[in-house]
């Protein structure tokens, strides 16, 4: 996991024992939630460019890997250009997908940290506290741990149910390769919900809201709003998880507004830390 804390060694060690130091850290939260908003860029821009690749590649005869000592050639059933391309598509998606969800659990473990630290002022901690709180957050299950932030934030996260269908729906793809069983669905009504934050770009006319849509024209003086609302997914079980490129990027969209509420809520300080044990 990235190391969330940063800071400068400020200490005189002048009549410390030998090898022994202290330094300031300053608890950042704009750190904690680097890895999900890294993760958002990286998918964004390698999905962008590796969806449109097919259109300049023969992607029935793909290249040879460059420096690779030989080369596979697979026999099978024949595939369509529009069959690869929808399964090409539909494996980058997914693994974008994981990727976004792999990311705001490093976030996440990282606020796990941040407020492990800050429970400690004013005071000291050392090297070896910090790895042990690392450790805990590591080890939890993701309900746990979103729930042991939870009650360390003064006024909660926002966004807890969408945290936890954003796992739900990564660990369908991981474990059971998209294909939505009983262990991925609600028992109440057995359907697998996938529920994140989203920026609605609409404009009002005659008393109704219309969503603006690309290359839509809107008539000169008409109001346009933003507000945010939650678009809900659902998944029934047999069903495939799958995801075209606009509904990729409204999820990598949506990591920003789940990693925000979590810097907005986090509190602020710095700490003294032992770095000799």
């Amino acid at each position: 996991m990235p190391n969330q804390i940063s800071g400068k060694d400020q200490t005189d060690t002048t009549g410390m024992a030998d090898g022994a130091r202290n330094a300031r850290i300053i608890l950042s939260p704009n750190d904690v939630i680097a890895p999900a908003l890294k993760v958002m860029r990286t998918t964004c821009e390698i999905v962008a460019i590796s969806l449109a690749a097919p259109e300049n590649t023969d992607i029935e005869n793909p290249p040879d890997i460059p420096g690779a000592l030989h080369q596979w050639e697979f026999d099978g059933p024949l595939e369509s250009k529009e069959q690869i391309k929808a399964a090409y598509a539909n494996w980058l998606l997914n693994k974008g997908f994981q990727d976004i969800a792999r990311g705001v659990r490093e976030s996440l473990e990282g606020a796990f940290l941040y407020i492990g630290l800050f429970k400690t002022f004013p005071g000291k901690t050392t090297k070896g506290k910090i790895e042990a709180i690392r450790k805990r957050a590591n080890k939890m299950n993701f309900s746990t741990l979103l729930a042991s932030i939870n009650k360390e934030l003064k006024d909660g996260l926002s966004f807890e149910e969408e945290f936890l269908s954003l796992q739900k729906v990564r660990n369908c793809l991981e474990h059971r390769d998209g294909i939505v069983t009983a262990d991925d669905v609600n028992h109440q009504n057995k359907l697998l919900r996938l529920i994140l934050p989203r920026l609605r770009i609409f404009s009002e006319k005659d008393g109704d809201e219309i969503e603006l849509k690309p290359n839509m024209r809107v008539e000169k003086g008409q109001l346009i709003e933003i507000k945010r609302v939650s678009r809900e997914r659902i998944y029934k079980i047999g069903e495939r998880i799958v995801f075209d490129a606009a509904e990729f990027h409204e999820i990598a969209s949506a990591c920003w507004f789940l990693s925000n509420d979590i810097a907005e809520k986090l509190p602020r300080a710095t700490a003294e830390v032992d770095t000799s044990k």
